[in-house]
């Protein structure tokens, strides 16, 4: 049986050249506030900006009323279901969604 892999790879931001893989399930706030799961300082970014969810596999993404929104492509989302690929901008922080497939397992 294959496994697959999420995870974001920073491409601007305080966090650019990061990759953060994400363990299914999982919740994560994104923000600039210390009580924030994934802290990213870069301008822009709310106290809590959004949420990632990831579950069975499928990665959303919940703008969380921020102050500059959250955008998925260039485009302004309240809440969207990410896929390989696409580009979520927080704040000035640009991530891309990376699946990838590891080892099958045994």
């Amino acid at each position: 049986m294959s496994a697959w892999r999420v995870s974001l790879h920073f491409l601007s931001g305080d966090r650019q050249g990061d990759e953060l893989v994400l363990e299914d399930p999982s919740k994560l706030v994104v923000g600039r506030g210390a009580e924030a799961d994934l802290v990213l300082s870069a301008g822009m970014v709310s106290r809590c900006h959004a949420l990632l969810r990831l579950t069975d596999g499928v990665l959303e993404v919940d703008d969380l009323g921020s102050s500059n929104g959250t955008l998925v492509n260039g485009e302004s989302v309240v809440t969207r279901r990410l896929e390989a690929g696409d580009r979520l901008l927080i704040g000035a922080n640009i991530c891309e969604i990376v699946v990838s497939r590891v080892a099958d397992l045994e």
